[in-house]
């Protein structure tokens, strides 16, 4: 009976401790990804998400505000996940000032979130001005039809054996970046994602 009363407390004590990460998103593709990341992580963190129809930067960080700020403690994660897509250099201003006032770190892909997938299966560093065409560069690697939480609920499972080399072209790509002067959080940065940030963070607690 005391055995038993102590386990409950360990476990009680176990999720008093987990730390809580909110993110706000945009996208099916991100949705069927992030459910899967979320499942890895669930015994270290305490993972909410919300996704919004809403394509523009801004409205992606005042999502993250409006559906968990009555929540937030001081130590919590935040994140805004968001293509730049159509996002003009104004509107990415303007969302980047609010996520430092929500304390919130920005997960960026340039043009879309396909390119950080794209990049656990091949080092391509080429402008992309199609998302269509990067689902098309993907699917010589993946099945088609993945797009959608209900087309493939295991996304994440499907290519995270791939994650390093996924982490591996984000470097070389940030580096080169860093060498031209350019900006990874600006219209310039094509091809770019750091959806690692958000990775690395998770795997540290």
């Amino acid at each position: 009976m005391n055995r038993h009363i102590e386990e409950i407390r360990r476990g009680r004590n176990l999720r008093s401790i987990k730390k809580n990460v909110y993110i706000s998103c945009e996208g099916k593709t991100e949705k069927a990804y992030l459910v899967g990341l979320k499942k890895q992580f669930s015994q270290k963190v305490n993972i909410k998400i919300s996704y919004t129809n809403k394509t523009n930067a801004k409205d992606i960080v005042k999502n993250l505000k409006s559906k968990f700020k009555s929540e937030y403690e001081k130590d919590d994660l935040r994140y805004c996940i968001f293509d730049c897509d159509e996002n003009s250099s104004q509107d990415l201003l303007v969302a980047k000032e609010l996520a430092t006032r929500e304390n919130a770190k920005i997960i960026f892909s340039n043009p879309c979130f396909e390119i950080w997938l794209l990049w656990h299966f091949e080092n391509n560093f080429s402008y992309q001005n199609s998302r269509d065409k990067l689902k098309k560069l993907i699917e010589n690697y993946i099945r088609p039809a993945y797009w959608t939480l209900n087309n493939n609920p295991n996304l994440y499972e499907l290519i995270k054996e791939h994650l390093k080399t996924a982490q591996m072209n984000y470097y070389q790509r940030k580096e080169q970046l860093e060498r031209e002067n350019i900006n990874w959080y600006s219209r310039e940065s094509n091809p770019f994602s750091n959806l690692d940030d958000l990775y690395s963070d998770l795997a540290a607690l």
